[in-house]
């Protein structure tokens, strides 16, 4: 459990560092709602999902990108691809 929280953490560091990306992130579901508010209710929580699974797309390819360069670090001190793998998806 300890290797997971680990490699959360690292998950965490990488994307807090992107200060931009988190704004952007937390941003444009928030647009796509506002867009579509005044039209009927449906849609606009319709374009809110859709905004939040932008957002979480972005956030994981970010997260893999940096990940590359760490993973096989870890890899070498022991960390198992499990471990790497649902340590990413924890931190996210």
């Amino acid at each position: 459990m300890k290797r997971l929280v680990t490699v959360a953490e690292m998950t965490l560091r990488e994307l807090v560092r992107r200060r931009g990306v988190l704004l952007l992130l937390l941003l444009m579901p928030l647009v796509f709602w506002m867009i579509r508010r005044d039209s009927h209710v449906g849609q606009s929580i319709r374009a809110l999902f859709l905004g939040i699974s932008w957002a979480v797309s972005t956030a994981a390819l970010f997260a893999t990108s940096a990940a590359r360069e760490l993973e096989s670090r870890l890899r070498l001190a022991g960390y198992r691809p499990h471990h790497l793998y649902l340590g990413r998806m924890l931190g996210l």
